[in-house]
């Protein structure tokens, strides 16, 4: 297993990820990012991977989809380059495009894992998970005056 950020603004994020995961689970998951350059606002001109993939089931994590223009070509990047399977992780699932969820249903995504901050999604490949638990923690803890780093 491999986890991706499918741009460098999603780095960050990733390595947050990973350091949370390592410190729950004592577990290590390596990461690739992917270069990306766009031709205008929402329109993906160029990925360049950088990191190994083959034969690998990679994850990519990023904060919110609107179009999802960027991990749609972000899975056929990892894709042609050796990737087992493409699933997405998105915090924040907007899905504002006219064509995203036609778009996602016909891409090579398996899953796409997704929050439901902004509402429940359906869709065949779209597992939703609840963000309530975490919100009523995050209650209770400015209630009792505690940290919010203990919610993860």
């Amino acid at each position: 297993m491999v986890f991706c950020a499918p741009d460098a603004g999603a780095g960050k994020r990733v390595e947050h990820l990973i350091d949370t995961v390592k410190g729950k689970y004592d577990h290590s998951i390596p990461y690739v990012i992917i270069n990306k350059t766009r031709k205008e606002a929402n329109v993906v001109d160029k990925m360049v991977l950088i990191g190994d993939v083959k034969g690998k089931d990679v994850y990519i994590y990023d904060d919110m989809g609107d179009t999802c223009g960027t991990v749609i070509k972000a899975t056929e990047t990892l894709l042609s380059e050796g990737a087992k399977s493409v699933n997405v992780m998105l915090s924040h699932a907007l899905f504002s495009g006219i064509n995203t969820m036609s778009n996602l249903d016909k891409s090579r995504i398996d899953k796409i894992y997704i929050s439901d901050s902004l509402g429940e999604k359906t869709g065949d490949k779209i597992i939703t998970l609840s963000c309530g638990e975490l919100i009523g923690k995050a209650i209770l803890s400015f209630v009792g005056n505690k940290s919010y780093e203990e919610l993860i």
